[in-house]
């Protein structure tokens, strides 16, 4: 219902939702260091899907779906901000977790979906999604949100498509495009642009304590 490229320039948007929700919500103002960050690094997400630029927009209900997607996957930087601060991750993921699960399975009983009938490499595939995207990337994002502002944490998210092409070719044996390699490039300059004044304001701290 929707094309490749629509759904990762949604994705890459998920840092400029929770930019400007942050002040209002968070009581977080964005610096103008990030925003600059926010646009190196999406730009970079939309050219290493540039292959895919062919294949339009979709239908306007596949768009509206990514759209929400991105808008939800906001949400839940926000929300994670809000609460980690005051939550133990354990307690979060704690609750979090069983709760979206028990979710998942309602919305596949509404959709009359089947539980059973597939291959036993899917259900390992499956379990490894849980074990590893779910338990440790999930979990290392929510515990990160206790001490990160969430604007970061989505901007970090951009690595995500970096890595999986790193991973591609060891595993995979697949070669990066031009525009995989360009755009990773825009997208590791984003999150250090993103993060240099942190490094910089730690540096100081130190220097300050030493002294």
């Amino acid at each position: 219902m929707s094309s490749v490229v629509t759904s990762v320039v949604l994705v890459a948007a998920q840092p400029l939702y929770v930019a400007l929700l942050s002040p209002f919500l968070l009581g977080e103002p964005v610096e103008r260091a990030v925003w600059l960050a926010i646009g190196v690094g999406a730009a970079g997400a939309v050219l290493m899907a540039g292959e895919d630029l062919g294949d339009g927009l979709g239908t306007i209900a596949g768009d509206a779906y990514a759209l929400l997607g991105g808008v939800a996957a906001a949400g839940y930087f926000i929300i994670g901000r809000r609460l980690r601060p005051t939550v133990s991750w354990v307690r979060y993921v704690g609750a979090v977790y069983p709760l979206t699960a028990v979710m998942l399975v309602a919305v596949a009983l509404i959709a009359r979906e089947p539980f059973t009938g597939y291959s036993t490499k899917t259900f390992v595939m499956i379990g490894l999604t849980a074990l590893v995207p779910q338990l440790i990337g999930h979990t290392a994002i929510n515990w990160s949100l206790a001490y990160l502002s969430a604007v970061i944490v989505a901007i970090m998210i951009l690595l995500e498509p970096v890595i999986t092409t790193g991973l591609a070719v060891p595993i995979l044996d697949e070669t990066p495009t031009a525009f995989e390699l360009v755009g990773g490039a825009f997208v590791l300059a984003g999150v250090y642009l993103a993060l240099r004044p942190r490094a910089e304001e730690h540096l100081a701290v130190e220097v300050a304590a030493a002294d």
